[in-house]
């Protein structure tokens, strides 16, 4: 009888044990599961900031855009009608000139060109989900189809391979 009370306390003693363990384990669960919750929390929270960052930027330059297409069309429109400068003309005098002449009109194109390899580099993150990123690709590839300046911005920059674009971004105009 003895041993059977000897058994007894040894498995007493045993299962103290294996309860720290148990709470350890359990405890460890715990906050690994909370952890990696806030973890996706934050990721979220990054990316809703993110978004709202890019579209206030792309706000601030959608006026000046729309501005350029505007002299754009106008330009053209007195090429054909009063023989006056091209858009080939105004390019070379407006994009090939120095910087510091260059309108806020004319810098946004640059500065939107700027925005969406910003963005695509986001997207290549995975902080732009794929149905935003399909989205903003369509309205870039928009721009660069309306946009004559855009479009020849983007043909110069990827024949001098700029530095500061990311490896590929250029390559979406192309699709």
């Amino acid at each position: 009888m003895n041993d059977f009370w000897e058994i007894i306390k040894d498995i007493a003693y045993g299962a103290r044990h294996y309860q720290t363990i148990i709470a350890a384990l359990l405890g460890g669960g715990i906050a690994w599961k909370y952890n990696r919750s806030k973890h996706k929390l934050d990721h979220e929270n990054a990316k809703r900031q993110l978004f709202i960052q890019l579209n206030e930027r792309y706000d601030v330059l959608n006026d000046h855009l729309e501005e350029l297409v505007h002299t754009e069309f106008e330009t053209q429109r007195d090429a054909q009608l009063h023989g006056e400068k091209d858009l080939y003309l105004v390019w070379d005098e407006l994009f090939e000139s120095e910087p510091t002449l260059q309108s806020k009109t004319i810098t946004a194109a640059f500065d939107y060109l700027n925005l969406c390899s910003e963005q695509y580099y986001w997207y290549k993150k995975g902080f732009i989900d794929d149905n935003v990123w399909r989205c903003w690709k369509k309205g870039m590839k928009d721009w660069a189809k309306y946009s004559f300046f855009l479009r020849n911005i983007i043909k110069r920059e990827k024949t001098r391979k700029a530095a500061y674009y990311n490896d590929d971004f250029l390559d979406i105009f192309d699709e």
